[in-house]
């Protein structure tokens, strides 16, 4: 069986200056928190190698018969390219991957796959859809697996927000990191922070989002240094 590249962190950090990684209020180094490597201007980052690492697994895959392997490919690339900003590309590959899956799929694995399909929906707009297939799956999941949960929680939020009512997308994002926490670092978790830090700034609570951004580019740079390790030992 043909090896599944892993995911890794992908997007920039949440508010404006850390996300260029400029230093708008002339402080040194020390007094800001450290853009990631992947984040910089001009560099390829864990996302974008691990996205290569797919394509060329699911050219692999393609000439094999490991249909349920060539699905989760897809849902894998897929869950790069929305991170990458590519959701148009990730929808595609989702719906031509499903087929792949459909009857074999744990409910584990459908779950997966509803939330990068509601991931992309949200990225592309349509945040109506987003929402129900996200909440669909919360409520799957909501008690068996926290992490999952979790991530549908985050998307939510993401989607609340977008929609204006800051109030229920602050507990959504809460609720969804504090089940992510209890997994350990991951990409999804540094991406959690950085939103709720944005969603803090549109309120104009700087102090709160700047605590809750360090988190994230905390959490982000462990991730990438794991990454590093992993890549070293290849």
């Amino acid at each position: 069986m043909a090896a599944i590249p892993q995911c890794y962190p992908g997007r920039a950090a949440g508010l404006s200056a850390f996300r260029t990684g400029s230093d708008p209020g002339g402080s040194s180094p020390k007094d800001s928190p450290q853009v990631p490597r992947s984040s910089r201007r001009g560099e390829r980052g864990p996302t974008e190698i691990a996205a290569e690492r797919a394509l060329e697994a699911l050219e692999i895959l393609r000439t094999t018969d490991e249909q349920q392997t060539l699905g989760l490919t897809h849902e894998l690339l897929a869950s790069l390219y929305i991170d990458l900003g590519r959701a148009e590309e990730a929808l595609a590959l989702l719906r031509a991957g499903w087929p792949l899956l459909i009857k074999h799929a744990t409910p584990l694995q459908t779950a997966h796959y509803r939330i990068e399909e509601a991931r992309a929906l949200a990225a592309l707009g349509e945040r109506e859809g987003a929402a129900a297939v996200a909440m669909r799956v919360a409520a799957q999941l909501d008690g068996t697996h926290p992490g999952d949960a979790g991530r549908a929680y985050v998307l939510l939020g993401e989607i609340f927000a977008g929609l204006g009512e800051i109030t229920r997308a602050r507990q959504l994002y809460e609720s969804g990191i504090a089940l992510l926490r209890e997994q350990g670092p991951s990409r999804y978790l540094a991406a959690a922070y950085r939103q709720l830090a944005e969603l803090f700034e549109t309120e104009y609570r700087t102090e709160d989002a700047v605590d809750v951004l360090t988190r994230a580019l905390a959490i982000q740079q462990r991730v990438e240094e794991s990454i590093d390790r992993d890549l070293l030992r290849e």
